[in-house]
């Protein structure tokens, strides 16, 4: 469900290496589903969200 190649841009980093990123808006919309999804079908698995 989060893995959205058509949704993602390159992007250069501080450092100069190149990165992936998601376009302004749309991976925030995903992982709402993504976690809303897992909340109703396994409550007592708790999603820490950290990328």
């Amino acid at each position: 469900m989060l893995w959205r190649p058509d949704l993602q841009q390159p992007k250069r980093s501080q450092t100069g290496g190149w990165n992936v990123r998601y376009k302004t808006g749309h991976k925030g919309r995903y992982v709402t589903a993504l976690t809303g999804l897992i909340a109703e079908r396994l409550p007592y698995c708790r999603v820490r969200y950290a990328f």
